[in-house]
C-alpha cells in the first residue's frame, strides 16, 4: 500500500514537469543536489525522463527521491527533504534487500532530517535501521554518523545512559578509522551529558579531550567543524556555572560568543547570551543579564527559534523574580511554557494546557522546568489561597509530564536519574501542601515521588501473566540478555555496550508488537495512578493499622501518617535537626561488635524516636500493634524495632516489644503485593554453604543448623555444590517461599548474592520472574544498598520485590550467625503455629529479647537487623509427615495383636494336657 502511494506521489510530479530525451546517470542526479534551489528545478525536471527511458525506472526514481531530500535539505527545507525521503524509502523497500546500502543511506538521511524536525521519536526508528544496516556492510563512516544522531535523539528526550552508550561505541571506533573530527565530536557530546547529569568534573575531562583534538586538528589544518571549537568554550563555562566558578564561567562564555558571533551563527550565539543572562542574574548584575537575554530573545524571535526564546523567556522570570517583580514573572514564565508548547497565543485568564498539550512539547527537559518556575513564582507571589492552589494546579501538571517522559525512556539508568532530577519538583509540592493544609494531595505527592519504577515493574509482571506463555517467556528472555549484557559492560567490557543497544532494541521492538497486539496492554502497564488516601483507609484502617510515610528532602522532613480512626498526621521538621542523628545513629550500629555503648546508644536512639514516631506512636490506640512504615533515604537504614521510647538502655523500651513494624516501598507497591494469589506451595531452600572456603568465601556453618530448622513439607533444597545459579534458575519460577542461606554483598557498584558457581548481581534480579509469597534473605546487608533518591535503595531486596515477590526478609547489616539461627528457627515456629509472616519474625525478635540476658546481648546487632517488607498474611506450611514411619506402625499393630493371640492359643493348649500340680506332688 505504501509503494502504492509513493506511486502516485511520484505521478503526481511526472504530470507537472517537462519531459527529457534520455535515462539520466545517477551520478548527475548526485550532482545536481548539491546546487541549491537550481539544483532541485533540474532534479525535479528528470522525473518526466526516468519514466519514459530508464530500464530500472524504480531503482532510477528512488535515487532521484533520495536526492531530492537530500538538496531540499541543503536549503533548509525540511518539509520537503523528509517528504521525498518517505518517497525513496517506499520505493526502495518494496525493490531491494532488507541489508542494502542504499535503503541504509535513505533512513540515514530521513532520520538526521526527522531529528532537525524534532520529531525524535520517529527519527530514532529511522536511526536504528540505518546503523544496522551501515554495521552488516561494515560502512564505518555510516555507522560512526548514525550513533552520533541516535546519542544526539536519546539526549534530546532525556535517555542519557543510551545516549553515552553510543557514544562510547564511536570514542572507540573513530580513532580506528582515523576519523579525528568525529572522536573530538563526541568526547563533546558525552560532555555536554555530563553536565546534564550535574557530573561537572567529568563533564571537564570529556570537553578538554575535545578541545586538545580540535586544537590540534587546527594547527594541522585539517577539517572539521569549527563551531564546536566554541562549542567547547561554551560547556566549560557551563561546568564551571554549575561548580559555582562564575568568573571562569563569564570569560568562556565570551571567548565562545565572539567565536560564534565571527563565524555568523546566529542560533548558537543566541544560546550563549541566554547562559550568560543567567550567570549575570547568579551575580545580581541585573541589567547587563537583561540586555544580554533581550538580544537572545530578539533572535530566537526573528529566526522562529521557538526553544531560544523559550529559554530567553525563562530566564527573564528569573530576572524579574530576583528584582522582586513578581507579576512580570508569572508572565515571562508563561511565554516560555507558551513558546515550547508552539501554542497560537497566551494563556487567557486563568486557563492550563492540558495534558494531551504537553506531548508536542519542543522539549519536554525545558518544559518541565518552565513548569516548575511559574509554579514557585504563583507560590512566592500568592497573596490569597486561591493563588496558592493554582500553583498547586501547576505541580500537578508538571507530574503528568513527568509521567509522560517516563514513558519515552528505556535505559534503566536514565529512569534512575530522571527520578532524582524531578524529586525537588515533588519536594516543593509536597511542602505547598503542607502550607495548605492539603493531606489528601500530600499523600497522591508522596506516592508520586518514590519507587514508581518498581511500581511500574510490579504492572510488567501483572500483564505478562495475561500473555501467551510463550509471549511472556521470549519478553523475559530478551529482558534477562539486556542485563546480562549491561552487566559485562557495566564490570568494564566496552565491547559488550554494542551488544547492550542491540538487545535493548530487539527488546523495544518486541514490546511494539505486544502492544500493537495487545493494545490493553499498553494501557495497563503504563498506568500512572498511585493508591488514592480512600483507597488507603480501605486498604489498611480496617486491619487496624497506621501507614506513616517519610520524604527526607533537601531542606526539610515530611512525616505522613494516616492513623485509625482516620486521623492524620503531617509535620515538617528541617533536615538539619535530624540529619546527624541518622549519621550517628547509623555511625552506632556499626559499632555495635566492637565498642558497644549502651549510654550513647540510648541517647541517639530516643532522640531519633521523638523525631521519627513520638506524637504517631502517642496517638495509637492501644490495641493498634502495627505500624506500616515507607521509609526515605537514609531512613530506610534505620530499623525501627530498635528505637527506644524512653532514654534508658532496658529491653522493654525498645519499639519492638509494643509495635509490629511492617515496611513497604510505597503504599502504592503494597498494594499491588496483596493483588497477588500464590499458584505453587514449593519451599525452595538455597545453601551454597562454602566448604573449605569455596570461590575464597568463609564457610557458613549456620547453614546446617538452619536446614534443621526449615524441614518444610515440599521442601527442595539445593545444597553445597548443587546450590548454582543455573539450578536456581531453574527452581525458583514456582517457589512459594523461598530461603537464601548465603553470603552477600552490598557494597561496590551493583549488589549481589553468592551460589557455589558465581554471583547473581541486581541487575540479574530485574529480568526474572519470582512470584514468591515470602523470601527470606538469610544473608549479610539484603536491604542495603546505594540510596537512589526518587526511587528508593538500590538492594537486594527491592530486587527480588521488582522480580514480583510479595514479601521479604532482609537484613540491615552483617548478621551474627549464633543469634540469627535463634532468630530464623523462631520464626518459623512460629509461621508453623499459623500466625503471619510480620507477626511471626516480630515474635521472633520479642522471644530471643525475653531471654537475653546481658546488655551485650541486649544489644540492637543481634537481632534487629531482619527487616520485613511487603504484604503480609499467613502462609500454608507444615512440618513434612513421615508415612514410612506411620505406616510401619500401623501395619505392626494387626502383626502384634497375631502374636499375641497366637501365644496365648499355644499356652491354653499347653495347660490343657500338663499335669496338676497335685500329681506330680504325689
Amino acid at each position: 500500500m505504501r509503494t502504492q502511494i509513493a506511486w502516485l506521489c511520484v505521478a503526481a510530479v511526472l504530470l507537472q514537469l517537462p519531459l527529457s530525451a534520455q535515462c539520466p546517470e545517477l551520478t548527475e542526479i548526485k550532482a545536481l543536489s548539491q546546487q541549491g534551489p537550481q539544483g532541485i528545478e533540474r532534479i525535479r525536471a528528470l522525473f518526466p525522463s526516468i519514466a519514459r527511458h530508464c530500464d530500472c525506472e524504480q531503482e532510477v526514481q528512488a535515487y532521484a527521491c533520495h536526492y531530492l531530500g537530500a538538496a531540499y535539505y541543503s536549503v533548509e527545507s525540511l518539509d520537503s527533504a523528509i517528504y521525498y525521503s518517505l518517497l525513496a524509502l517506499d520505493l526502495r523497500e518494496s525493490e531491494l534487500p532488507p541489508d542494502d546500502l542504499e535503503l541504509g543511506k535513505t533512513h540515514f538521511n530521513l532520520g538526521k532530517y526527522l531529528f532537525e524536525e524534532g520529531a525524535f521519536h520517529p527519527a530514532l526508528d529511522h536511526l536504528l535501521a540505518a546503523e544496522k544496516i551501515f554495521e552488516v556492510q561494515q560502512m564505518s563512516l555510516g555507522l560512526i554518523l548514525s550513533r552520533k544522531y541516535l546519542s544526539q535523539a536519546y539526549d534530546k528526550i532525556g535517555d542519557y545512559a543510551k545516549s553515552v552508550d553510543y557514544l562510547a561505541l564511536n570514542v572507540e571506533l573513530a580513532p580506528q578509522e582515523g576519523l579525528w573530527d568525529e572522536l573530538a565530536d563526541s568526547h563533546l557530546n558525552w560532555g555536554k551529558i555530563d553536565l546534564d547529569l550535574r557530573r561537572y568534573r567529568e563533564g571537564l575531562e570529556q570537553l578538554q579531550q575535545a578541545l586538545d583534538l580540535y586544537l590540534e586538528m587546527e594547527e594541522l589544518e585539517m577539517s572539521f567543524n569549527r563551531t564546536n571549537l566554541a562549542s567547547c568554550y561554551v560547556n566549560f563555562a557551563v561546568a564551571y556555572d554549575g561548580l559555582g566558578n562564575f568568573a571562569e564561567a563569564l570569560t568562556n562564555y565570551r571567548l565562545a560568543l565572539r567565536q560564534y558571533d565571527a563565524a555568523g551563527e546566529k542560533e548558537a550565539a543566541a544560546k550563549c547570551k541566554v547562559n550568560i543572562g543567567y550567570t549575570l542574574i547568579r551575580l545580581g548584575r541585573f541589567a547587563e543579564a537583561r540586555e544580554q537575554l533581550q538580544s537572545a530573545l530578539e533572535t530566537g524571535q526573528e529566526l522562529q527559534l521557538g526553544e531560544i526564546a523559550g529559554m530567553a523567556f525563562d530566564n527573564l522570570g528569573d530576572l524579574a523574580l530576583a528584582e522582586g517583580h513578581c507579576q512580570e514573572a508569572i508572565a515571562q514564565y508563561r511565554a516560555a511554557i507558551d513558546r515550547m508548547l508552539r501554542l497560537s497565543s497566551d494563556w487567557s485568564g486563568d486557563d492550563l494546557p492540558q495534558p494531551d498539550q504537553l506531548i508536542g512539547a519542543l522539549n519536554k527537559k525545558h518544559l518541565l522546568t518552565y513548569l516548575f518556575d511559574l509554579a514557585q513564582a504563583w507560590e512566592t507571589c500568592a497573596d490569597r489561597p486561591a493563588e496558592l492552589d493554582r500553583a498547586l494546579q501547576i505541580y500537578l501538571l508538571a507530574d503528568q509530564l513527568v509521567d509522560q517522559m517516563r514513558q519515552e525512556h528505556s535505559a534503566q539508568g536514565s529512569k534512575l536519574f530522571w527520578r532524582e532530577a524531578t524529586r525537588p519538583l515533588y519536594e516543593a509540592a509536597l511542602g505547598l501542601c503542607y502550607r495548605l493544609g492539603d493531606e489528601e494531595r500530600a499523600f497522591y505527592f508522596l506516592e508520586k515521588s518514590r519507587a514508581v519504577l518498581l511500581l511500574d515493574a510490579l504492572a510488567a509482571n501483572a500483564t505478562r501473566q495475561l500473555l501467551p506463555d510463550h509471549l511472556a517467556r521470549r519478553e523475559l528472555q530478551l529482558e534477562k540478555r539486556v542485563q546480562e549484557y549491561r552487566l559485562k559492560a557495566d564490570q568494564g567490557g566496552s565491547f559488550w555496550l554494542d551488544s547492550v543497544l542491540w538487545a535493548q532494541a530487539q527488546l523495544e521492538e518486541f514490546e511494539r508488537t505486544l502492544e500493537t497486539e495487545y493494545p490493553q496492554l499498553l494501557k495497563a502497564r503504563y498506568d500512572p495512578r498511585v493508591l488514592s488516601l480512600d483507597e488507603a483507609r480501605s486498604l489498611f484502617l480496617k486491619k487496624g493499622t497506621a501507614l506513616v510515610e517519610y520524604m527526607l528532602g533537601d531542606s526539610d522532613l515530611y512525616i505522613w501518617a494516616l492513623l485509625p480512626g482516620e486521623e492524620i498526621v503531617f509535620r515538617r521538621i528541617p533536615v538539619g535537626q535530624i540529619q546527624g542523628l541518622l549519621t550517628a545513629y547509623q555511625h552506632s550500629i556499626r559499632e555495635l561488635t566492637t565498642c558497644f555503648d549502651p549510654e550513647d546508644y540510648s541517647s541517639t536512639a530516643y532522640q531519633l524516636y521523638r523525631y521519627l514516631l513520638a506524637d504517631i506512636s502517642e496517638a495509637l490506640p492501644a490495641k493498634v500493634k502495627r505500624v506500616i512504615v515507607v521509609p526515605d533515604g537514609e531512613i530506610a537504614l534505620i530499623p525501627f524495632d530498635a528505637l527506644l521510647d524512653q532514654p534508658r538502655y532496658e529491653a522493654e523500651n525498645f519499639l519492638v516489644r509494643n509495635h509490629l513494624f511492617q515496611y513497604s516501598y510505597s503504599a502504592s507497591v503494597m498494594a499491588r503485593q496483596q493483588d497477588r494469589r500464590p499458584s505453587s506451595r514449593k519451599v525452595l531452600t538455597v545453601a551454597p554453604v562454602f566448604a573449605g572456603g569455596s570461590r575464597g568465601l568463609a564457610p557458613l556453618g549456620l547453614s546446617d543448623a538452619l536446614l534443621s530448622e526449615l524441614d518444610l513439607s515440599g521442601m527442595q533444597t539445593l545444597y553445597g555444590r548443587a546450590a548454582t545459579t543455573g539450578a536456581f534458575h531453574e527452581a525458583v519460577a514456582d517457589s512459594y517461599i523461598l530461603n537464601l542461606i548465603t553470603h552477600a554483598e552490598a557494597g561496590g557498584a551493583c549488589p549481589r548474592i553468592e551460589f557455589i558457581d558465581t554471583a547473581l548481581y541486581l541487575p540479574e534480579l530485574y529480568a526474572m520472574q519470582i512470584p514468591a509469597d515470602l523470601v527470606l534473605l538469610g544473608a549479610c546487608e539484603t536491604s542495603v544498598g546505594e540510596v537512589r533518591t526518587g526511587e528508593g535503595i538500590m538492594s537486594l531486596s527491592r530486587g527480588f520485590t521488582y522480580a514480583g515477590a510479595s514479601s521479604l526478609i532482609s537484613s540491615l547489616w552483617k548478621v551474627n550467625e549464633g543469634s540469627t539461627g535463634e532468630i530464623i528457627g523462631n520464626l518459623y515456629r512460629n509461621l508453623l503455629a499459623r500466625q503471619t509472616k510480620a507477626e511471626a519474625l516480630w515474635n521472633a525478635k520479642r522471644q530471643y529479647l525475653a531471654e537475653a540476658g546481658t546488655d551485650l546481648q541486649l544489644s540492637p546487632y543481634y537481632w534487629a537487623a531482619f527487616v520485613y517488607f511487603g504484604a503480609d498474611g499467613p502462609v500454608d506450611i507444615h512440618r513434612p509427615h513421615h508415612w514410612a514411619v506411620w505406616l510401619w506402625g500401623i501395619g505392626a499393630i494387626p502383626v502384634l495383636f497375631g502374636f499375641f493371640w497366637l501365644l496365648r492359643q499355644k499356652r491354653r493348649s499347653w495347660q490343657s494336657v500338663a499335669p496338676s500340680p497335685q500329681a506330680v506332688s504325689a
